[in-house]
């Protein structure tokens, strides 16, 4: 599976925010290569000045970086990715970088965009989850024949957290 980790996930970890959890448990499934999740251009210098900013040290920041690198593959935007995000209608999506995240998502036809600002990505032709829905997503699929209370199998249905594709 192929997933866009947008910016906020390792800064939840990162920043000891609450679904910090939830984040280092997708950070792991990407290093132990059980998903393969990708990091855009755009996100790295974003991480760095968060964590300048929290007082880190520069050290920290490069190991942080490092890390990430080495964790998460790089998503190259392209000339054409800049083109489309600049064409996106006004109100799209929550920002600028949220157009990218969703162009660079596109570019390496992510299953999912993971992100916690899964209302910012209400229009992507990627659908966004958030983490935990993600996670709940990842168990269904690693036991599909797990079965639920009078031992006869539920129709699946839309997790919540998840913005459909349009």
């Amino acid at each position: 599976m192929i997933c866009l980790i947008d910016t906020n996930v390792p800064l939840d970890l990162l920043l000891g925010r609450p679904s910090a959890d939830n984040a280092d448990r997708i950070l792991s499934l990407c290093s132990q290569g059980k998903i393969t999740g990708y990091f855009t251009a755009v996100s790295y210098p974003t991480v760095a000045n968060l964590l300048a900013s929290a007082k880190a040290s520069a050290s920290d920041v490069q190991r942080v970086l490092n890390s990430l690198a080495t964790t998460l593959r790089y998503v190259e935007l392209t000339e054409n990715s800049l083109a489309n995000a600049l064409d996106a209608p006004i109100g799209d999506f929550g920002d600028f970088e949220d157009a990218m995240q969703v162009q660079a998502a596109q570019q390496i036809r992510a299953t999912y965009i993971i992100t916690n600002n899964v209302e910012h990505f209400k229009n992507s032709p990627v659908p966004a989850v958030t983490p935990a829905t993600f996670l709940r997503i990842y168990r269904m699929q690693q036991n599909p024949t797990s079965k639920r209370g009078s031992g006869t199998r539920k129709a699946p249905t839309k997790p919540k957290g998840v913005c459909p594709p349009r």
